[in-house]
């Protein structure tokens, strides 16, 4: 007599049973390993770690407006304060036609060392920046407001006639939170898009004016705000007695700020088409 499981072909119905839990269970098995090892992954894998001294830089920007520890020049050189904000260096560019990569080739100027360490004394530099209108200032600033200029004549990488603009007091009002190298009054060339005409190709050069405000006698000038509240700004007149320039500067409250109320943080300055500068602080 031939098996009752085959006579009611009950085996193949076993076995495709067992063949779908089987496959539901793995399936559950699986998801339930998977799960299990993303939470343990998720807890494990450490989170990426910012960049060193990102936090510090952060906070740093947070608190002043006027922080910029790297500046690039119009002629191509590159200046920087160090590490320890105890000097700064000027460095270029250099291309290797050997294996055409371009390097960083820096320059200790004794002479700007000199004046730094002369001036500041080891105070903190904060601020860096080139007069962007190719004249060559370098403006440095300190912790407390000190400013210092130097000018590039001769070489791109050596800093002359480095002067501080004035002595202030060791006061936190005194810091820079906002600085703005102002136009001088040129006109700049643009060409517009070319059109051919007759099979030629033409084009209409034109110009269009800086806008103000300008220094004075159109020479090179910069706006400053304090933490305090108070506007400086530096401007450059010629030396009676000898052919050259230096900076001077004239000094002003800003106008419905109280320091008995919060300090200023940021400031910000822009050209205007009236020739006026506005003023946003925080």
């Amino acid at each position: 007599m031939e098996d009752l499981d085959d006579l009611f072909n009950e085996g193949g119905l076993n076995d495709q049973l067992n063949d779908h839990l089987n496959e539901q269970l793995n399936e559950q098995l699986n998801d339930e390993l998977n799960g299990q090892l993303q939470e343990q992954l998720a807890i494990v894998s450490p989170a990426p770690r910012p960049p060193p001294g990102l936090a510090e830089r952060i906070d740093e920007l947070r608190h002043s407006g006027c922080a910029d520890k790297i500046s690039w020049s119009r002629i191509g050189s590159i200046a920087y304060i160090t590490k320890d904000g105890q000097h700064v260096r000027v460095a270029n560019l250099q291309f290797r036609s050997s294996d055409g990569t371009w390097q960083r080739n820096d320059y200790a100027d004794a002479t700007l060392s000199e004046s730094v360490t002369k001036i500041y004394k080891g105070r903190q530099l904060v601020h860096v920046a080139w007069n962007p209108n190719q004249t060559h200032e370098l403006l440095l600033a300190d912790a407390h407001g000190r400013i210092m200029i130097g000018h590039v004549n001769f070489a791109i990488n050596r800093v002359q006639g480095v002067a501080c603009l004035s002595i202030d007091p060791e006061d936190s009002l005194n810091a820079l939170v906002g600085l703005t190298w102002l136009n001088i009054k040129r006109a700049i060339p643009f060409s517009r898009s070319a059109q051919k005409i007759n099979g030629t190709w033409k084009y209409s050069l034109q110009s269009i004016e800086t806008r103000g405000p300008y220094g004075p006698a159109n020479k090179s000038a910069f706006v400053a705000i304090t933490r305090g509240g108070l506007v400086r700004s530096g401007y450059q007149v010629q030396v009676q007695q000898g052919n050259h320039m230096q900076f001077q500067e004239a000094r002003k409250d800003l106008d419905g700020f109280s320091t008995s109320g919060d300090l200023i943080t940021h400031a910000a300055l822009c050209a205007d088409k009236g020739g006026a500068s506005p003023i946003v602080i925080d």
